[in-house]
């Protein structure tokens, strides 16, 4: 699956960024902006929703077209707000990589929560967030 096709994606301009560790970016702008012209916290969160995904596909590969992912759970903060180009990085919590494929292989399921921190262009965090996915293999 390439997130950056969706439509909602497309509409919100997602884009793939450069910045080290981060996954995706967004640009400030009036579509997106707020009632104080900052991020409006859908946007930020659309971000950090993306871009723990594409780590989730970027991470488990080898069950690209075998896994169904579904958010099942999230927890977030906003901590200040974004008057920047905002970028997404991401990270696995609770158990390994192969722990997780190894709960794939034998149960055809497992539970993966990433964290994602979003900052702005001055690495400053304004966002942090886990989200909790729920992976099960598909009936061959």
């Amino acid at each position: 699956m390439k997130l950056l096709d969706l439509a909602y994606n497309q509409n919100i301009n997602l884009q793939c960024t450069n910045k080290t560790d981060c996954i995706f970016m967004l640009t400030l702008n009036k579509s997106l902006e707020n009632h104080i012209h900052t991020f409006h916290a859908a946007a930020i969160f659309s971000l950090a929703e993306a871009t723990s995904a594409q780590f989730l596909i970027n991470t488990f590969k080898v069950f690209e077209n075998s896994v169904v992912p579904l958010l099942r759970a999230t927890n977030t903060k906003y901590k200040k707000p974004g008057l920047t180009n905002i970028y997404a990085k991401a990270i696995l919590m609770n158990e390994s990589k192969e722990e997780i494929i190894s709960m794939l292989n034998n149960k055809k399921r497992a539970l993966v929560t990433i964290k994602v921190e979003v900052t702005d262009e001055t690495d400053s965090i304004i966002f942090t967030g886990t989200f909790e996915w729920f992976l099960s293999m598909n009936a061959q």
